[in-house]
């Protein structure tokens, strides 16, 4: 993995980076960070509570910074109460700045294992420093292999599920939503990471997704659309006239491909006469 990482951290505090600054703000950033990047980035930490069930989000997407492509993934959770005794959110962003070509994990992977993600923001104001991509492998709490796709076959009582899913989105011009009845996105995320784990690393960088759709995301270009039942999520999908998939027995895309079907089983990419 090569590049640079940024960070920026956003969560309400009583005094933030900015001179003046209090309530919900950026508290601590890279200072090679654009303003522009800056604010997309402050828009893109809102939190809705959905009827108080606290789902995480995460989220990774592109944003392209005068011609040059950056790589942000994203974490947004409860984050108990502020210091004015008010509810609480932390979204903490990582910024890859670097060819996708060199990562050798899958954005899922990262917001699955990376240990240093922050649930809380207590100190002052500060400033981080950038490190190098492949600093992110040291800092991985021990990885599960991803393959065979157990978590799709304890979901929807088929590890194919996971083939069916990139298959159809592969082929869709139209992002795909894939609901859960259950309260914890990190379910979402999982099935997320065994799909992603069906393509070379690389190629998962091309695929913008979210395991809770917020209304603040809609002008994010996403390809994989995670939800509850009952949020937003079934409206932007009735908006845009696409079915919906629950990650349960009702999950009903099917696979083609003969050699995804042997990868979600954990059967070998190559054979060697």
């Amino acid at each position: 993995m090569n590049g640079q990482v940024y960070q920026l951290i956003f969560t309400s505090a009583p005094s933030g980076l900015d001179q003046g600054a209090s309530g919900f703000c950026t508290v601590a950033r890279s200072p090679e960070l654009p303003e522009e990047v800056v604010s997309h980035l402050e828009e893109r930490s809102r939190y809705e509570n959905w009827t108080g069930t606290r789902p995480r989000v995460h989220r990774f997407h592109q944003l392209v910074y005068k011609g040059r492509t950056l790589y942000v993934i994203t974490r947004i959770g409860f984050s108990g109460t502020d210091y004015s005794h008010r509810a609480n959110h932390i979204a903490h962003h990582l910024v890859f700045d670097g060819n996708p070509a060199g990562f050798s994990l899958s954005p899922a992977t990262i917001l699955l294992y990376w240990t240093g993600w922050r649930e809380h923001y207590r100190g002052q104001p500060a400033w981080l420093d950038p490190f190098p991509a492949n600093q992110i492998l040291t800092e991985m709490r021990r990885v599960q292999a991803l393959l065979p796709a157990k978590h799709w076959e304890a979901m929807t009582q088929s590890p194919e599920s996971a083939a069916a899913w990139l298959e159809h989105s592969s082929q869709s011009d139209k992002p795909m939503f894939l609901i859960t009845d259950k309260t914890d996105t990190q379910l979402i995320l999982r099935a997320y990471g065994e799909s992603s784990a069906l393509v070379p690393p690389p190629m998962a960088w091309d695929i913008a997704f979210t395991t809770f759709l917020q209304e603040c995301d809609v002008e994010i270009p996403l390809h994989w659309i995670g939800g509850l039942s009952g949020s937003f999520v079934d409206v932007q999908a009735d908006r845009l006239r696409v079915q919906r998939e629950h990650l349960s027995s009702k999950f009903s895309l099917k696979a083609r491909s003969p050699l995804m079907k042997s990868m979600v089983s954990g059967g070998k990419l190559f054979v060697v006469n």
